[in-house]
């Protein structure tokens, strides 16, 4: 389905909260006054826009969580869907589904956060207890939109932006840095008014700072960025934890900021494509990369019919891994990358101690560049970020053998959505 039958069709109602282990009973209405809204209605308004972000299903984020990997050179497509194939050549065709369905998916969660925000802009705190709570949900509705056009923009760039529930008919692309503005705005708000950490299955003060930090050290605002990374290194709730720990498949490692949770009643299984499926294996050249003695590798690297295949999601066949957003890893990560050189070193060395590594010492800053996005690759893998890393360092025509052209960075706008809304323009080079 396309993005505007999505927003025209959906109300600011929950449909079906089926990321709930207890279903919500929820009948659908076209409006709510703010006369009309409780306290209840908002909690399970803002359940259902955790449920849009989440990959149950076969629903839009069930196969593009691997999108990034399969572009990049961590994972290789093997098997049967054509559409990762093209993807992994990096010859992506305007009408591949999985490009469509990732896409629509975003907007819808952006639709609904956006139902949300303006359903209770204007009821009053005290419908709330406590009163804080009002602004706990807006930061919580507002971070879901920001991750969904954070993740729009660093894959298409100019994107059209909605902040509103009912939406202009035919949106038209906004510029790129009018989107990253909004992302930043909203995370801002985030680390204002969000709860603080309880559970890294939903969003925090500490979660929002920590994509604000990726944001801030995306946007080259190095300082910002390694504010909030020390800050959140420097909190006892969270630390670095054995890497067979953090992806056992349970979700409690003290490791996680934030992550998608995946049940029985609502799985994902990207993980059954990459083991059971083999439809998405290792690219050699990661599994290559691992040095002797790391730690990561036996939890990255697995065997599966003589193929080697991501082992970091081993309820491959339930469905009930979860997805990391954030992790304290990360942080070291970009802590290390603001500093810079020489100053980012102990950062890395922290996170190789770790992972069973000895400490480096780069003796240039060219050097240290080199090793901080080996160390992102590596802890990295099989998360999202390789893709977007080999972009925004300039490397990915050096890397990747089936990217020739700069045209190829971003991804086509859906040839469907096009067809239905004229003034949505095309990439270069589709």
């Amino acid at each position: 389905m396309n993005i505007l039958k999505y927003i025209i069709g959906l109300t600011i109602i929950v449909m079906s909260l089926i990321s709930c282990e207890d279903k919500l009973d929820i009948s659908p209405r076209s409006s709510l006054s703010p006369d009309d809204i409780t306290a209840k209605d908002a909690e399970a308004i803002l359940t259902g826009c955790y449920d849009g972000v989440q990959g149950g299903g076969y629903r839009h984020f069930y196969l593009s969580y691997l999108t990034d990997d399969n572009s990049s050179d961590n994972l290789v497509w093997k098997r049967f869907w054509y559409q990762h194939q093209e993807i992994d050549d990096n010859d992506i065709q305007t009408n591949n589904s999985l490009i469509s369905r990732w896409w629509s998916g975003y907007y819808v969660s952006i639709n609904r956060a956006n139902n949300l925000i303006g359903a209770i802009a204007n009821v009053d705190e005290d419908t709330f207890m406590p009163s804080t709570r009002k602004n706990e949900i807006l930061a919580e509705a507002r971070f879901l939109r920001a991750w969904c056009y954070f993740n729009l923009v660093t894959r298409w760039g100019d994107i059209p932006l909605m902040l509103e529930g009912d939406p202009e008919e035919h949106p038209e692309r906004d510029q790129a840095e009018k989107i990253w503005d909004q992302v930043e705005t909203d995370l801002e708000y985030a680390t204002e008014h969000a709860p603080e950490f309880k559970s890294s299955y939903t969003v925090s003060r500490q979660s929002s700072k920590a994509l604000l930090a990726r944001v801030y050290l995306y946007r080259n605002n190095k300082s910002e960025a390694l504010t909030l990374a020390g800050e959140l290194i420097g909190d006892n709730t969270f630390g670095l934890d054995s890497y067979s720990s953090v992806f056992d498949g349970s979700g409690s490692s003290r490791e996680f900021l934030l992550q998608w949770r995946n049940t029985t009643n609502d799985p994902a299984y990207f993980g059954y494509w990459l083991v059971n499926r083999l439809e998405l294996v290792l690219d050699p050249s990661l599994v290559e990369a691992f040095e002797e003695g790391d730690e990561r590798m036996p939890v990255t690297v697995s065997t599966f019919m003589g193929q080697k295949v991501c082992g970091k999601y081993p309820n491959s066949g339930s469905g009930t891994d979860n997805w990391p957003v954030s992790r304290i890893a990360e942080m070291y990560l970009v802590a290390a990358e603001a500093a810079g050189y020489p100053e980012g070193t102990s950062y890395i060395n922290t996170l190789r101690a770790s992972r069973g590594l000895g400490s480096i010492a780069p003796s240039s800053e060219a050097e240290f560049t080199d090793i901080l996005l080996h160390e992102r690759r590596i802890e990295l893998a099989v998360e999202g970020f390789r893709w977007y890393d080999l972009i925004r360092s300039g490397r990915a025509i050096d890397v990747l053998p089936n990217v020739t052209s700069a045209n190829q960075l971003k991804y086509p706008i859906p040839q469907g959505e096009r067809d239905v809304n004229p003034n949505l323009s095309q990439n270069d080079g589709y």
